[in-house]
């Protein structure tokens, strides 16, 4: 087993419009992106209009011996301080304002 590492992550939420619910899309570390669901991906273009992706830091580090353990630990973490956010589909699973 290696050393733990302190990591800091942001949980991504999306909605498909301004009077949505907002929906968990995942979490990231750094550059490092984990999709709550398969096919989702980090936001890669301006979406239709402002206020459709926000994003909150976890307020208590990750501990873990590596990024990918932290980023597996900090979405569940994301996944149970917001449980009512993981439910539906994550509006524009591409990245960008496609269609889905």
């Amino acid at each position: 087993m290696g050393a733990m590492r302190r990591y800091w992550a942001r949980a991504e939420f999306r909605r498909q419009t301004r009077g949505s619910r907002w929906v968990l899309a995942g979490v990231s570390i750094g550059a490092r992106f984990l999709p709550a669901r398969d096919g989702v991906e980090r936001i890669r273009a301006r979406l239709p209009e402002p206020g459709l992706v926000a994003w909150t830091d976890l307020t208590d580090p990750i501990l873990a011996t590596s990024l990918d353990q932290a980023l597996t630990i900090a979405l569940e973490v994301a996944r149970g301080r917001w449980p009512r956010y993981g439910a539906g589909e994550v509006p524009f699973p591409s990245g960008t304002p496609d269609p889905w």
